[in-house]
């Protein structure tokens, strides 16, 4: 559930910068685009490397 509100927010925010045009707008674009990174890397992360699969979180950082 969290991993796919995660996925969600990070596929609105990466996939839709060009709405954030004000430099408010962008500092915030800036820091919940690193929110929804860090905790991709420290909670989503994990859990799929006990699964096994790493490959999301390897394509996502890149």
């Amino acid at each position: 559930m969290l991993s796919s509100l995660l996925l969600l927010a990070s596929a609105l925010f990466h996939t839709a910068p060009s709405t954030f045009f004000f430099s408010p707008s962008i500092a915030l674009y800036g820091l919940c685009s690193s929110l929804v990174t860090y905790a991709h890397i420290f909670f989503v992360y994990p859990s799929l490397k006990r699964r096994g699969v790493v490959l999301h979180i390897t394509i996502f950082v890149q």
